[in-house]
């Protein structure tokens, strides 16, 4: 039902060899690459509503008949893809992600919250010179990395959410450039 944007290309680009977004290509151009984290195997992310085990949503028939009332839920398996990052010729941004605390999958069709099948957010994006990248690893300085912070205090009690908390809510943004955590002190708050 959906694609992924895997690259934008400019009017000007030129796949010199036929192997895709490379450095000798010419023109511009930005790949952006994905993980899976679950797969059309039986490593799913199922999801059902209502997540209660063995619970349906009542509706309620016609006022005038006593006995056509349903109880029903939607129940579904899905593959779940997330970018972990897009390269251009000279930069690369990469995102960074961590299990959430709410939106837990389910155990199957007939509910109940499943702790081993968490969604992810974003945590940061840090953005790199690629050749720095390349010749540093993991030890190279991000030019610039944008943080997001989050709270659990919307929407308590909700039935896939641990702790008795509620819904993943961001409550922040700052920036940073380099090395230099100063940023920090001028985050844009959320209320």
């Amino acid at each position: 039902h959906s694609y992924l944007l895997t690259a934008v290309l400019s009017p000007d680009y030129v796949d010199r060899t036929g192997d895709g977004i490379t450095d000798d290509d010419l023109g511009n151009a930005v790949k952006i690459n994905y993980s899976r984290i679950y797969d059309e195997s039986s490593n799913t992310y199922k999801w059902r509503v209502p997540v209660q085990q063995n619970k349906a949503r009542y509706q309620a028939g016609y006022e005038s008949k006593s006995d056509d009332d349903k109880g029903t839920y939607l129940y579904g398996e899905k593959e779940v893809w997330y970018t972990h990052s897009i390269e251009s010729r000279n930069m690369v941004a990469q995102f960074y992600i961590s299990d959430r605390a709410d939106s837990y999958g389910v155990s199957g069709e007939n509910g109940g919250m499943n702790s081993s099948r968490p969604l992810k957010k974003l945590d940061k994006i840090s953005l790199y010179s690629k050749a720095d990248l390349i010749n540093n690893g993991n030890q190279a300085v991000p030019i610039k990395t944008v943080h997001f912070e989050y709270g659990y205090d919307l929407c308590k009690d909700l039935p896939n959410q641990m702790n008795n908390g509620g819904k993943l809510t961001l409550e922040k943004i700052y920036f940073t450039y380099g090395n230099n955590e100063r940023g920090k002190l001028n985050a844009y708050k959320f209320g």
